[in-house]
C-alpha cells in the first residue's frame, strides 16, 4: 500500500486503535479506527485518498457508532516495549 499504516500497528496491538485493509470496487485502502470507534484516517496506496477509503470511512464510521459511550480512554495492557522486538514491523 505504500502508506504510513505500518507505523500505527504498534498502537493497535496494544488496544489503541483497528486498523483494516479495504478493498472495494477494485481499489484498495487502509483504515484506522480508534478506541472510541471514531475513523481517524483513511488512505489509499500512497496515502492517496480514493473510492475504498471513501466507502471503508462511511461503513466503519457506522460500525464505530456501536460502540459503548463510555468507550473514553484507550485500554491498557500488558505489553512491554521489548515484546514488540520480534514483530516483522
Amino acid at each position: 500500500m505504500q502508506n504510513c499504516a505500518a507505523s500505527y500497528a504498534e498502537r493497535a496491538v496494544r488496544g489503541w486503535c483497528y486498523l483494516f485493509h479495504v478493498v472495494h470496487d477494485g481499489e484498495e485502502a487502509t483504515v484506522e479506527v480508534d478506541y472510541a470507534g471514531r475513523v481517524v484516517q483513511a488512505e489509499g496506496p500512497g496515502n492517496r485518498r480514493n473510492g475504498a477509503a471513501n466507502w471503508g470511512r462511511r461503513v466503519l464510521s457506522r460500525w464505530g457508532k456501536t460502540f459503548p459511550a463510555d468507550a473514553t480512554a484507550a485500554p491498557t495492557s500488558g505489553w512491554q516495549e521489548d515484546d514488540f522486538e520480534d514483530f516483522p514491523f
